[in-house]
């Protein structure tokens, strides 16, 4: 049962700070790990994109049939990656701003941009964080949209500066529950590494900042399946080796043991699917 102190302590949840302690404590696990991504690289980029282009075609959908975009409509993507919604966006929407910081997915998007003929489409080469709101923008946008890409430590300001760029429509979308790798992560670190997983904050967070910022955003939630699909078990483990910062033998044993465990194919090549769910976070802006 919950005491009237702990109610008391419960209201004065400042969900900013959550957000904060949650990233703290990813980085306090996996200090040392370097990333796994490297986004400035072109290479990584690319198999970025080339998976979007194989497993992200229902998210996708879902997404751009969700937002109110029409042909006159002025879009800024946050975190656009190699332009799975911009280049899509831009064929139907007047304009189309993305902001990228990894030099790798500027490069692709650039590329992808050109190879479809779009000239509606400009990018930023800086974080979110970094951005300029008057001197790198072209405000104002009618849909600001952040796709599975809030890195911002702060959040509350980062969604401040979101609501400040359009003049219609701000929509996030975040995970509920942990993502495939994250359950993965969940299920083998510890054994890894001596130290039990971190999982980073999600839609839950997110939505009580927004609240908390007299935001009382719509939530939509839906299943979103991810699979990992490689050519044998070999290349799954160089996978997941560099992701889960494997590198002596006896956690090279351990990955090994898992990966074979959850292993669905049986035709020689590694496939494991999983489904999760994601919130689409939106809300009208006081400019509208």
């Amino acid at each position: 049962m919950i005491e009237m102190e702990d109610w008391a302590l419960i209201d004065e949840i400042d969900w900013n700070e959550v957000w904060k302690a949650k990233k703290d404590r990813v980085r306090r696990t996996r200090k040392g790990v370097g990333p796994h991504h490297r986004w400035d690289e072109e290479a990584q980029a690319r198999r970025y994109a080339r998976e979007a282009d194989q497993s992200y075609q229902v998210r996708v959908a879902e997404e751009m049939a969700i937002l109110p975009v029409t042909s006159a409509s002025h879009i800024l993507d946050i975190g656009s990656g190699p332009g799975p919604l911009t280049i899509p966006f831009a064929r139907k929407a007047a304009h189309v701003t993305a902001i990228e910081p990894a030099a790798g997915m500027v490069a692709v998007l650039a590329e992808r941009v050109g190879q479809a003929g779009l000239a509606n489409v400009d990018w930023v080469e800086k974080t979110w964080e970094e951005v300029d709101l008057d001197e790198d923008l072209q405000r104002p946008y009618d849909v600001v949209l952040a796709s599975f890409s809030l890195t911002m430590y702060d959040i509350r300001a980062a969604l401040q500066k979101m609501d400040a760029a359009s003049c219609g429509w701000v929509y996030l979308f975040e995970f509920v529950d942990g993502p495939l790798w994250d359950r993965m992560g969940a299920a083998i670190w510890e054994d890894l590494h001596g130290v039990p997983y971190a999982s980073g904050p999600k839609a839950d967070c997110l939505w009580n900042v927004l609240y908390q910022m007299g935001i009382y955003a719509n939530v939509l939630m839906r299943p979103l399946e991810k699979t990992y699909r490689f050519r044998n078990p070999g290349e799954a483990f160089a996978f997941f080796a560099s992701r889960y910062d494997v590198r002596t033998p006896a956690q090279e044993a351990v990955l090994r043991a898992y990966l074979a465990e959850i292993n669905l194919a049986d035709d020689g090549s590694f496939l494991f699917s999983k489904n999760s769910t994601y919130a689409t976070i939106w809300w009208e802006t006081q400019d509208s």
